[in-house]
């Protein structure tokens, strides 16, 4: 009996692994894995206790994860089209409209008397219950993605009591799921990574995403596009979760151009304000640029490593080619250029256009023009944090030029400064919050400058909720004074409003870097490192760092 269980068991085991890799990919499964994604069942009529414990175990571990990224995705989809799924299907079956159009924008409120039967019974005629359904949804998901890592977090602390060895744990999960682009020998997949990196910013987005779906039914409960919001909610989560689990650039290209084309409709949402429109046509066009240079970064990387995967080209980079790919150069204008500093050149544009440093920060904080739940979205957990996440994740280009690595170091250490000096001087409660985004980002490029990429994400997760806490405060506070943002018109907020401004006290400590404060811990460690690189680049930095940190503190007062 158990001999056959355990013959099941490796028939099941060899379906998965044929499934996870496409035969091309099996000679790199190995390699590009830090560790085995499951434990090799070589003779399973000797196979003991243990062995099968780490093998269910271990599998469980992975299977945990891609089930969770798959929910995550079919939720997310859902959440952005199940009601309009739901009234096509029924005007399919029982209207005479052949041809009933799946996008029509107040379809809860049809005129046809079978379907709007059918929305009755299913109380779908109220607008809110489609909206909480995609906020529970959101909700949902968290709690899988919590439970996830709780489970990860115990396998990985409590190996020595289940009989597990430590070494033979998986820590990062990278397949292909099926193709997309073939080129030359080799082809794109949609494909997805879930490392430590992809593992934080998922907790990030899809934390301050659940809340500020529940923050946005309340908030735009007398706007008539309400469940339009909550669409473009759903789908801004949507192609962030694409951009920070794709492993492969073609693929973190497709989230990306998505996060920018639903910050275009947030931005532009309250379109027949004039401003609202100019600020989403600025957005776009300064985030082209950026975008141009990923497109120029990537047909670099292609032609010159003939792949996109983050995985392989890391192991390209670091055991094949050596130290040699650092020599080669190429030819402009009788320039000679090294290839790894061009391709980081265009890759360091890409992230400071999307995550507005100086020379192309405009768009930021005319961003304000949107809905404030949308500026809580936008300025803390998903798009201006995708540049710094696209530096972290290619920091194996980075490490390999100085010179580029000394420019995101100057770019990050005036963008700090110059942002909390530009604060200083604003009066709009939100643009003030948006300029200290524009420095607090300025300390992520500044710590990424510094090669301190677990400092970086370090900071980016700090920051992610004390600037989303900043903005629903500030939300808060604008819906209940008749959408008044001049500061100079508020006062005894801690009378009338005492929970917001607790919440509001509390972000703006942080913000600060006050002791004993999440800020505190990752900035100061920060301006800590930048005063330990004994050169001018470091003391330029230390100098930015120190009085950015200043007037930070002084524009929170």
């Amino acid at each position: 009996m158990s001999k056959n269980m355990f013959l099941l068991f490796e028939k099941i085991y060899n379906k998965i692994t044929e499934f996870l890799m496409p035969l091309g990919e099996k000679f790199f499964f190995n390699i590009f894995l830090n560790s085995e994604f499951s434990l090799m069942l070589e003779n399973v009529i000797l196979l003991s206790y243990q062995q099968f414990v780490d093998f269910f175990l271990l599998n469980l571990h992975s299977i945990l994860s891609v089930l969770l990224l798959f929910s995550i995705y079919i939720g997310l989809f859902l959440n952005m089209f199940h009601y309009s799924i739901r009234y096509y299907i029924i005007n399919l079956l029982f209207s005479f409209q052949r041809n009933p159009f799946i996008f029509k924008r107040d379809f809860f409120l049809s005129k046809n008397k079978v379907v709007f039967g059918f929305l009755t019974r299913g109380n779908y005629t109220n607008k809110y219950v489609p909206a909480y359904q995609a906020a529970d949804t959101m909700f949902l998901l968290m709690v899988f993605l919590f439970f996830s890592l709780t489970y990860n977090v115990f396998l990985y602390q409590n190996c020595h009591y289940l009989f597990i060895d430590s070494s033979s744990l998986t820590t990062v999960i990278n397949f292909n799921l099926i193709k997309w682009i073939s080129y030359f020998q080799d082809s794109i997949h949609f494909g997805f990574l879930l490392d430590s990196l992809s593992w934080l910013m998922l907790l990030v987005v899809l934390s301050i995403s659940t809340l500020v779906h529940y923050y946005s039914i309340d908030y735009m409960s007398s706007d008539p596009r309400l469940l339009t919001f909550m669409k473009y909610l759903s789908g801004f989560t949507l192609a962030m979760v694409l951009l920070v689990t794709a492993n492969n650039f073609a693929l973190l290209f497709l989230g990306w151009e998505g996060v920018g084309i639903f910050s275009y409709l947030f931005i532009g949402f309250w379109y027949t304000r004039t401003l609202a429109l100019k600020a989403a046509l600025k957005a776009v066009i300064v985030n082209r640029i950026g975008d141009v240079a990923l497109i120029i970064a990537s047909g670099l990387i292609l032609h010159f490593f003939g792949t996109l995967e983050f995985k392989k080209l890391q192991v390209l980079i670091l055991y094949l080619f050596d130290f040699k790919i650092a020599s080669m150069t190429l030819t402009i204008l009788n320039f000679e250029i090294s290839i790894i500093s061009l391709i980081c050149f265009f890759l360091l544009i890409a992230a400071v256009g999307k995550s507005a440093q100086f020379g192309l920060h405009t768009w930021l904080p005319d961003a304000m023009q949107g809905p404030t739940p949308v500026s809580a979205l936008i300025h803390a957990a998903t798009m201006v944090t995708a540049g710094v996440y696209l530096i972290v994740r290619t920091s194996f280009f980075f490490e390999y030029s100085d010179t580029v690595r000394n420019m995101t170091l100057v770019i990050g250490a005036f963008t700090a400064l110059f942002g909390s000096v530009t604060a200083c001087y604003q009066f709009d409660i939100k643009r003030i919050i948006a300029f200290s985004t524009c420095s607090q980002l300025g300390y992520m490029f500044l710590a990424c400058g510094l090669s301190a990429y677990n400092l970086a994400m370090f900071h980016l997760f700090i920051h992610a909720f004390f600037k989303a806490l900043l903005f629903l405060c500030a939300g808060s506070v604008i819906h209940s004074i008749g959408d008044e943002q001049d500061i100079r018109k508020m006062g005894n907020l801690y009378i009338y409003m005492p929970i917001t401004y607790t919440g509001l006290c509390i972000g703006f400590f942080s913000l600060a870097g006050l002791p004993f404060t999440s800020g505190f811990f990752s900035k100061d460690t920060i301006i800590e490192l930048a005063m330990c690189k004994r050169n001018a680049f470091g003391a330029y930095a230390y100098i930015c760092a120190v009085w950015g940190a200043c007037c930070t503190a002084f524009y929170t007062v």
